[in-house]
């Protein structure tokens, strides 16, 4: 169990945690918890002990990593530039810096412990930022070569296959407007005869439809198990181009559909420039997470933290 937390904000200050040569107090983290407390609905005193210690977990992280921050020369004139910016910006959202501060104290902590929190915060995204190769220093850039993109387009071929998809149109009676869904079905039939008799889809679509009249009805591409509405989709896939189909009922209408136009399923190229690029990204991406695993990792085992049990509990 970590030390209890004070209930009295009187009570004299104690230490919550020790992170090298930097200690954190226990109304710092009474702060930091009162502000979730005051926006969930735990109660339940087991749980609560393990959101104060998750809060307490990411307190010292923080700390380690403005403590690491510091010792990799951030710029900290830049620090101080960005938390003034980010407040500003609070502020004006805000309606003001005193509803700012008036919001920052039914959170349980004081301007000063918003102030400190925000500028570890910048710290810790500077140093990320640093890390992971997104503040221009060329030693630390992550690419990979064409041979690594290549391996990766052979190893995940699924990623890159094109499912089939269909265009189509619709016109929507919802039994709202028709006061009942027999009459609905009615005017959809109503409708059907006159396409029969040679009437054009998308002007019927234009006049008569609930959904999308302006653009005729246009249900746009639709890939193949894409979670379209399901009676819909089967009716695209199961037809030709130009057919039309009877009437569909769907939840609270009922639809008239034209299949316009269809494509097989593919795969893309890896030729194509894009499938390259979201493959460096993807790579990139994971890599920059991996970097930070392992950041997160280096700062704990080296450093001195107590409780000696908060990351090896829950």
């Amino acid at each position: 169990m970590l030390p209890p937390l004070p209930s009295i904000p009187a009570v004299a200050d104690g230490v919550a945690a020790i992170v090298n040569d930097d200690v954190i107090t226990l109304s710092e983290l009474r702060s930091r918890v009162a502000a979730l407390e005051q926006t969930s609905e735990i109660r339940d005193p087991q749980t609560l002990e393990q959101v104060r210690r998750q809060e307490l977990r990411q307190m010292v992280l923080e700390r380690l990593f403005t403590q690491a921050a510091r010792a990799k020369g951030i710029d900290e004139s830049r620090v101080t530039a960005i938390v003034k910016d980010e407040i500003a910006d609070m502020e004006k959202k805000a309606g003001g810096k005193q509803q700012l501060e008036a919001n920052i104290r039914a959170q349980g902590k004081s301007y000063a412990e918003f102030e400190r929190e925000k500028r570890s915060e910048i710290m810790s995204i500077l140093l990320k930022r640093a890390e992971i190769g997104l503040e221009q220093r060329p030693e630390t850039d992550i690419a990979f070569s064409p041979v690594d993109l290549r391996a990766y387009y052979r190893e995940h071929q699924n990623e890159f296959e094109i499912p089939p998809s269909a265009k189509g149109r619709q016109i929507v009676f919802t039994d709202a407007k028709y006061g009942s869904r027999e009459k609905a079905v009615e005017k959809a039939k109503e409708t059907l005869a006159k396409l029969e008799q040679g009437a054009e889809f998308g002007a019927l679509a234009r006049e008569l439809s609930e959904l999308k009249p302006s653009e005729e009805g246009d249900l746009g591409w639709i890939k193949k198990g894409s979670g379209a509405e399901p009676k819909i989709e089967q009716f695209l896939f199961a037809n030709d181009e130009g057919k039309v189909s009877g009437v569909i009922e769907l939840d609270g209408a009922i639809a008239i559909v034209r299949v316009d136009a269809k494509r097989p399923a593919t795969t893309e190229r890896f030729t194509d420039p894009d499938v390259q690029k979201r493959i460096s990204d993807k790579l990139i991406s994971e890599r920059r997470s991996q970097i930070l695993r392992e950041l997160n990792l280096k700062l704990l085992s080296e450093a001195y933290i107590w409780p000696k049990d908060l990351f090896t509990r829950w």
